[in-house]
């Protein structure tokens, strides 16, 4: 997912939602792409899926956690740090600091 969001233009995240071993929801970024500062991964994931584990290649902002909550989501895992993500080439994510 990171790939296909980075081809497409937008900045390269991707999570999925996964329930019982199934992905029953997934997302690539599409932030830029769709000029919606909403449309994070997690958000996208979870817009498919309620319950179930979030799975995203960075941590999951303050947003994207509380739509996890809401949409009973049991666990968030990140396969990625916030430094890992500014090394990257990311924008610098200053709320988590």
């Amino acid at each position: 997912m990171r790939r296909k969001a980075a081809e497409t233009g937008d900045l390269c995240y991707g999570a999925v939602v996964v329930k019982n071993g199934v992905i029953i929801g997934w997302a690539p970024s599409s932030v830029i792409v769709n000029r919606d500062p909403m449309a994070q991964v997690g958000m996208e994931a979870i817009r498919d899926a309620s319950a179930g584990v979030l799975v995203s290649t960075s941590r999951s902002c303050p947003m994207c956690e509380g739509g996890g909550y809401y949409a009973s989501i049991e666990r968030i895992y990140a396969a990625n740090t916030v430094d890992g993500i500014t090394n990257a080439g990311q924008p610098q994510m200053t709320y988590y600091r």
